[in-house]
């Protein structure tokens, strides 16, 4: 009996054994150990990964490395690692810099720890399979181009301290459908959201002092600047309301449903690429007699090809380079200028170069 129970006692002991060798393995599997040799690191700083880690698809970032804790993730670090898809970054970490995962075109899966309080100009740019990211709430500004082309990016929660957004932060972020700024965000440098082409709604907070929507479009606070309109909508005709006395920076750019657009009479400059690239754009009126409208910045109706007529107000005293490039289909000018004073009008000229600077200039209708 004795025998038959130190035996058993021995199987026992082998199959528990097994089972935790088992479940090591598994964990080992399912997060791999940080590897200091996968990462060139200078002091606290994680500067490059190895040709080796550029293999892998996940790497685990060390929390220190010869005894020296690991606090920044340097510029270019990670740039162009296209094989990886999961970062798993320590609590450490406080900085990541420029362009530091810049093209990692397969990662799908980052941790930002909450003490990160600074991320670097275009960190995050055409990471284009990233879905979803926490920025982390010791974050004040997002910088110029940081999460550019990161074409499946669909939640972004904006933290309620950022204060600036920065030039072209979410350009092409095409997946995004709704966009939230909260009270604190006083700054939308240029470009900022150009081209997020499935938004259908902006929101903001009902307490903010510089921004305000109506109908899921974005204006100024006091309502004088339009700044972005929904490009997700599928309305065929728009209205600015009155009041408005800017339209800013590519409020419309790359707008493709848009047949017509009344612009309001208090309207009285078009920003840079206003409407650029707004293929479905056939007219444009500005109120005529009662326009307000005196400049049309720069390559304002870029690459509109199926604009065919287009109003000149008694107002309308400059017209930036490149305004009605590549408007080939341009057939009409309503000009409530005198013939006299049209040619007063300041253009803005380039180079002979077949392009159209701003119209066919023979084209003119008179009212």
């Amino acid at each position: 009996m004795k025998k038959l129970f130190v035996t058993l006692l021995t199987v026992i002991m082998t199959l528990s054994l097994c089972a935790l060798a088992a479940c090591v393995k598994d964990s080992e599997t399912n997060t791999p150990p940080s590897t200091p040799a996968y990462f060139t690191v200078e002091g606290s700083t994680i500067t490059g990964v190895t040709l080796d880690g550029r293999k892998q698809e996940t790497l685990v970032v060390p929390e220190a490395v010869d005894g020296v804790t690991i606090t920044a993730i340097g510029n270019d670090a990670f740039s162009g690692s296209e094989k990886v898809k999961n970062v798993q970054l320590p609590d450490t970490i406080t900085t990541i810099g420029d362009k530091a995962f810049y093209e990692c075109k397969n990662l799908t899966q980052i941790n930002l720890p909450s003490g990160i309080n600074s991320i670097g100009v275009s960190a995050f740019t055409s990471c284009s399979k990233l879905q979803s990211i926490d920025i982390p709430t010791g974050i004040s500004e997002i910088p110029n181009e940081t999460f550019r082309e990161c074409r499946s990016l669909n939640n972004v929660t904006i933290p309620s301290n950022i204060t600036k957004i920065g030039e072209k932060a979410f350009e092409k972020c095409i997946a995004f459908t709704k966009i939230h700024l909260p009270a604190s965000v006083s700054t939308l440098s240029n470009d900022a959201f150009t081209n997020c082409n499935s938004v259908t709604e902006f929101s903001v907070d009902s307490n903010s002092q510089y921004f305000r929507t109506i109908d899921g479009n974005l204006y100024s606070k006091d309502g004088k600047t339009f700044v972005y309109y929904a490009l997700g909508k599928t309305d065929k005709t728009f209205t600015v309301p009155e009041g408005v006395v800017t339209l800013g920076w590519a409020a419309f750019a790359n707008e493709m449903e848009l047949e017509t657009v009344n612009v309001a009479t208090t309207v009285q400059s078009l920003g840079y690429e206003c409407f650029s690239a707004c293929q479905g754009l056939k007219y444009i009126t500005f109120g005529g007699w009662d326009s307000s409208l005196t400049t049309i910045n720069h390559r304002a109706f870029f690459n509109c090809v199926q604009l065919y007529s287009i109003e000149a107000p008694e107002s309308l005293n400059y017209i930036g380079r490149f305004a009605f490039s590549y408007c080939s289909r341009v057939g009409k000018v309503y000009s409530y200028k005198a013939a006299a004073d049209w040619d007063s009008i300041d253009v803005s000229r380039v180079a002979s170069d077949g392009n159209l600077v701003y119209l066919n200039e023979s084209i003119r209708e008179y009212m």
